[in-house]
């Protein structure tokens, strides 16, 4: 997540139309709650961290995968 933000603010910068970005997030909560083990947050945090870029790239970045399970 935090790379898409490093995207955004270098298109705003160079003056690109941060709408034509486009790319996928790895974000899966379950694979690393359950998996791996490797989540930063509980699951519930996840899931609404995960929800708010999903609406964020589908109202902004639409062409940006939030999400890649």
């Amino acid at each position: 997540m935090w790379l898409l933000a490093l995207y955004q603010v270098v298109a705003e910068e160079q003056g690109a139309d941060t709408s034509k970005l486009q790319g996928t997030t790895q974000n899966d909560i379950v694979k690393e709650y359950l998996s791996r083990g490797t989540h930063v947050f509980p699951p519930v945090p996840s899931l609404r961290l995960t929800t708010d870029m999903i609406t964020y790239t589908v109202n902004r970045i639409p062409k940006w995968n939030p999400i890649n399970i």
